[in-house]
């Protein structure tokens, strides 16, 4: 999977359109700061979309899973702070997410440039090559489309235009770079390089030759002049209307910054030595005949006042001053625009630029809008709609907003209350009343105030996430009466986390999502784990609550391990739900899923977090589990049809854990996930007997197994036949991390009883490769197995180049089956669908978006198979 970022700006929407016909559309992920149906109703079908924020590295974690290579288009700014803290993020995230090369557009400005835009980049570069990540960093050409900002937006109806300076400039239009750019990510290559992208010597222009072309198109003459910096650095710079409002200074001189050696090796750019003037006449009512003055907003007089040197001088509004801004525009047309009109436009910028917070500092987005003149800003201060919704914006704007909300219904998301901000805790607290959503994350000591009105009604309130968090203090948390008085009203969507209430009361019978997160029962000091409610308490609780469709109960019952637990003769009906995870130790969760009726279409993910060494064969409790894994996995295959089967991931983990993941390969979801106790006691065979005796072996036709464990061949064996194992219906088997290939060889010397239908070997050498030594006893473990009548006819090897002995296991495998296929890049943990995707533990930011697991799918039944990243017909 390759994700992409800035998709909908000028240069990554022509990376995303020339890179469509090189790479499957299913192989891209774009990530978008804001993914409105706006922003993404022109993408093609396939691509997955996701939400994914600079400034929020959670959106950037979700954003970035799965993917295997990342396009990082720079952030646009001409500032350095920002930009650097934004891209330090995305190649943070993207090392957690496990990608493994990071393309990043920089600029073609020289190396010794002082500007900040440049310096944003270099320090950018610096740190991804520190990132340890592969990188390829691709220093982009002046855009041709810039040309107006390096003339200083000069007025059509004069026949000067004055310039700090002047230099050749390899322009190039941001489809060429688009172009160029993708055909770098689709073929591959330039590993920890830095890439040009120029364009050929004939798009070197300078400003008086561009001048000059833009002249003889007008048919009128157009002199260019150098002006001292020392003159032009008080001059005032005007933007056209339609141009982003970031008012800030070129990279000047001119020749002073921009690169001028020479261009991409792969000879990006088509010779455009008159596009870029035909370009300007055309703007400037050259051939539309437009009158390019209405399209101004100030006169040439104004323009000069602009800074246009790189130091670090007054800003522009602090230049041209409040008050002259605000008398000249008084006098625009737009002023006077209806206020419903005003409301309007503000809404739509509230969208498209919310305010946030980065680190101290609030970017206030749509709200400088506003400061055009008073007569807009007193229009959006009286539409209580527009402060509505309130992210994390610190004291200061949180207390604006609610009072310019008036008595609107809020909503509260993602809010980090700190010792800072206790003062606006106390207000949320006090507007509990008028407060349609509320998600809020702080310390015990600092949402105390909030807590204590808890027991308030809120007759507005739809969704209430409260997540304390404790910095090892572990105080508890108790809101003091009935939840919001006793229930009733809208509530629909409800998380705590370590909260504890009244479970007596609890009466909200609108619920859609219920998720209870509580603290593991050895950090409680005093015994508070016994205010949770018991086994038969919750699922009372949860009795009354008909319309949940998402449950997630971590440590949220008390449960005692030696307590013999109520099982009910009538499991409790669930028939909307769609996820569950339960967490806590073996009893608890089998107790729970034995008292609940689920559907086949909910995905269901259990994790046993105790560590204990139970009786594997015998265990009442791990009996339950594995039967339920069997019984819902098969039950959701049944129910998605006949072309639908199942995916069987085994992950026994060196350090005593266990973890089974069925997903469902025609709905590429998992079906059913179990993480199994902890067991360090170091004896595999008992608990992969268990487990292997128990599959839903009718509706397995995929296993992926990782032998992290390092099981010999001998061992693997015994556990084959403890198990009594058949595999009747597998048709591949992928195995990772295998160095002496014990499984493998283990799994060709059964019988060909066993596995009927094993038609294809995945094995995924790396990190630790293939012994070379055990090359001739595959190879005629596999010619044997054969023989005897195992369908064997495709074996896939995953193993990076520089691997010892690449060649040899290349050549042996090619020459023992009809089919071989090779890839160079490991897909370790990726599995044959993609990573596992359904997460037990709960991220700060839940999102709606669903995984796209089609990424490579094995098409069964059939006899095409598909797999990611040119597999196909390499050797």
């Amino acid at each position: 999977m390759i994700a992409l970022t800035g998709t909908t700006g000028g240069l990554g929407s022509q990376v995303l359109k020339h890179l469509l016909p090189l790479v499957p559309a299913s192989q891209l992920i774009l990530s978008l700061y804001n993914p409105s149906l706006s922003n993404t109703a022109h993408f093609p079908a396939g691509v997955t979309v996701r939400r994914g924020d600079f400034s929020d590295p959670v959106s950037l974690d979700a954003a970035f899973a799965g993917a295997e290579r990342l396009l990082i288009v720079s952030y646009p700014s001409i500032k350095h702070e920002v930009p650097m803290r934004y891209h330090a993020n995305a190649i943070d995230t993207a090392k957690r997410a496990g990608v493994k090369h990071i393309y990043y557009t920089s600029l073609s400005l020289a190396d010794g440039s002082v500007s900040e835009v440049m310096q944003a980049h270099l320090h950018t570069e610096k740190y991804l090559k520190e990132s340890g990540v592969t990188y390829t960093i691709i220093r982009e050409g002046i855009y041709s489309e810039s040309y107006p900002f390096y003339l200083g937006f000069f007025d059509k109806s004069k026949t000067d235009v004055y310039v700090p300076g002047d230099g050749r400039i390899a322009w190039v239009s941001r489809e060429d770079l688009g172009e160029g750019t993708a055909r770098i990510i689709a073929g591959g290559g330039f590993e920890n390089q830095t890439v040009l992208l120029t364009g050929p010597a004939s798009n070197n222009l300078t400003l008086h030759q561009l001048s000059t072309s833009i002249s003889r198109i007008l048919a009128r003459p157009l002199a260019l002049h150098i002006v001292p910096g020392r003159r032009v650095r008080r001059a005032k710079q005007i933007l056209k209307p339609g141009r982003p409002a970031q008012l800030g200074r070129p990279p000047a001189p001119v020749g002073k910054d921009v690169r001028r050696d020479g261009p991409w090796r792969g000879g990006a750019g088509r010779p455009a030595a008159g596009g870029v003037a035909w370009a300007a006449a055309a703007e400037y009512g050259g051939i539309f005949g437009e009158d390019a003055s209405r399209h101004r907003s100030f006169t040439m007089e104004e323009a000069m006042a602009v800074d246009l040197t790189v130091d670090n001088g007054p800003s522009f509004a602090e230049h041209l001053g409040t008050q002259k801004l605000q008398k000249f525009n008084a006098t625009r047309p737009a002023v006077s625009l209806p206020p419903e009109v005003l409301a309007s436009v503000f809404t739509y910028m509230l969208s498209a630029s919310p305010p946030f917070r980065i680190g101290s500092k609030i970017e206030i987005g749509w709200i400088r809008v506003t400061h055009v003149c008073r007569r807009w800003r007193e229009v959006a201060t009286s539409t209580a709609i527009l402060w509505t919704e309130i992210e994390d914006l610190g004291p200061h704007w949180t207390r604006i907003f609610m009072e310019r909300a008036r008595n609107a219904s809020l909503r509260l998301d993602r809010y980090r209350a700190t010792s800072e901000s206790s003062p606006p805790v106390e207000d949320i607290a006090s507007r509990l009343f008028q407060i349609h959503t509320l998600h809020i994350i702080g310390l015990h000591r600092v949402l105390c105030p909030l807590v204590d009105r808890l027991h308030y009604p809120a007759p507005r309130l739809e969704s209430l996430d409260v997540d304390i968090r404790n910095n090892g203090d572990y105080q508890v948390s108790t809101i003091h009466g009935p939840l919001l008085n006793g229930g009733g009203g809208p509530l629909r969507h409800l998380r705590f986390s370590d909260l504890f209430f009244q479970w007596s009361t609890f009466a909200f019978s609108n619920l859609v999502s219920l998720s209870l997160v509580y603290r593991h029962p050895e950090h409680y000091r005093n015994g508070e784990e016994k205010l949770l409610p018991s086994i038969p308490s919750m699922i009372d609780i949860i009795r009354g609550i008909t319309r949940l469709e998402k449950l997630h109960l971590l440590h949220a019952v008390y449960a005692p391990d030696d307590e013999e637990l109520r099982h009910f003769l009538r499991p409790l009906s669930l028939p909307h739900l769609e996820q569950l995870s339960i967490m806590d130790h073996k009893g608890a969760c089998a107790s729970l899923l034995r008292n609940l009726d689920i559907t086949p279409e909910a995905c269901i993910a259990v994790n046993c977090s105790d560590s204990t060494s139970p009786a594997w064969e015998t265990d009442g409790d791990i009996d339950a589990l594995l039967n339920m894994l069997a019984k819902y996995s098969a039950a959701a295959a049944i129910h998605l049809g006949e072309f639908s089967y199942l995916s069987c991931q085994l992950n026994p983990i060196h350090g005593g854990g266990f973890e089974i993941f069925m997903r469902n390969c025609d709905g590429f979801y998992e079906s059913f996930t179990l993480t199994l106790p902890d067991d360090r006691g170091g004896n595999w065979l008992p608990r992969l007997k268990a487990v292997l005796s128990r599959l839903p072996n009718d509706h397995v036709e995929i296993v992926e197994v990782r032998n992290e464990i390092k099981m010999t061949e001998d061992e693997w064996t015994e556990c084959f036949v403890m198990a009594g194992l058949r595999w009747t219906k597998v048709a591949s088997v992928l195995v990772e991390m295998d160095r002496e290939c014990a499984f493998i060889l283990a799994l060709l010397d059964l019988d060909a009883e066993a596995i009927p239908a094993l038609r294809m070997l995945i094995v995924d050498a790396e990190p630790l490769g293939l012994a070379l030594e055990m090359l001739d006893e595959v190879a005629s473990c596999v010619i044997s197995a054969r023989e005897r009548g195992v369908p064997l006819e495709c074996i896939a090897l995953c193993m990076a180049p520089e691997s010892e002995g690449v060649e040899q296991w290349k050549n042996a495998l090619a020459a023992i089956v009809p089919e071989f296929q090779y890839s160079p890049k490991s897909r370790l943990g990726q599995g044959l669908n993609g990573p596992p995707g359904f997460s037990l533990v709960e991220t700060e930011s839940d999102s709606d978006e669903e995984e796209d697991m089609e990424t490579s799918c094995l098409d069964f039944p059939g006899a095409g198979v598909s797999f990611p990243d040119g597999l196909n017909g390499l050797d």
